[in-house]
């Protein structure tokens, strides 16, 4: 996911990632945190609104592709499934923002155009990724190696 997000491309693999990372945080009883809540918003809109068309009588096919295979498909099944935590209230409202486009809302068209998902997107993914390898504890072979310079110190 590092090496996506330093080279600044954005894709569904990410929203993946982000799932199974959340899917194991919480079997873990770990909390989802706003950052990683807000990075999967933030890619989930970038991965559909970059196939946005610029005129906004018609919402071309792969705009349409893209809202139901990520927000009818996979968002829409976090939220029925009530077991994960990466559904909260920005990302149903963006999920409005998405349909109400998909359906020929011009208002909708033109606020998600106007928005740089991109940018948002990779800032968002860092963020939460400085804050994940910030809690992280230390690999076992690094702790294993710690504890042994303390026996020979």
């Amino acid at each position: 996911m590092r090496t996506e997000v330093n080279a600044g491309e954005v894709s569904e693999k990410i929203l993946n990632a982000l799932e199974k990372i959340g899917c194991i945080d919480s079997n873990q009883g770990l909390p989802i945190p706003d950052s990683m809540k807000e990075a999967y918003c933030a890619v989930a809109l970038e991965c559909t609104v970059k196939y946005l068309p610029g005129d906004t009588d018609t919402c071309g096919v792969k705009y349409l592709d893209a809202v139901d295979r990520i927000w009818r498909g996979r968002i829409q099944d976090l939220e029925r499934s009530k077991a994960s935590d990466l559904v909260f209230d920005q990302l149903r409202n963006r999920r409005l923002q998405v349909e109400a486009a998909a359906t020929g809302d011009e208002d909708a068209v033109r606020c998600l155009s106007a928005i740089n998902t991109r940018g948002y997107a990779i800032v968002s993914l860092r963020r939460y990724l400085r804050e994940a390898s910030g809690s992280m504890k230390p690999p076992v072979l690094e702790q294993a190696c710690l504890k042994l310079g303390r026996y020979f110190t």
